[in-house]
């Protein structure tokens, strides 16, 4: 016959059970704090902004073409030439996905030579691009 095991004090068993109750705590919250910090449903929102196409005109007048690549609405927050920021009027203040939207900025320009062109959207991601005023 087998003898059961037993416990010399209750103090053993008392600190088996605590041991075994804050395990199975632990994974509990952890598990709960993974389903609640939806890992999931950020990972499928990507916001991918492209610029389709640019025009220079009249010596002081941008027109951006950008397109919403993403699969969440965008906007735009900030307009940078060559690091200073810049004014900017927009036909939407929002960029549905697979939408586009014409971006017009008054700058003075210079014909032959090469801008940096830094945008930021509203969720802070920063989208460079370059381009030539001819």
């Amino acid at each position: 016959m087998k003898k059961m095991v037993r416990f010399r004090k209750r103090k053993d068993a008392n600190l088996l059970v605590a041991s075994v109750l804050l395990i199975s705590v632990m994974v509990v919250v952890s598990v709960a704090v993974d389903a609640l910090s939806g890992k999931t449903v950020q990972s499928t929102q990507i916001e991918e902004l492209a610029v389709s196409s640019f025009t220079f005109s009249g010596g002081n007048m941008i027109s951006i073409v950008l397109e919403n690549n993403g699969t969440i609405p965008l906007g735009i927050a900030e307009v940078c030439i060559d690091n200073a920021k810049q004014q900017f009027t927009e036909n939407s203040t929002t960029i549905q996905p697979n939408h586009c939207v014409n971006l017009s900025i008054s700058y003075t320009y210079s014909d032959d030579t090469n801008y940096l062109f830094k945008l930021v959207t509203e969720r802070g991601n920063t989208y460079f691009f370059t381009a030539t005023a001819l």
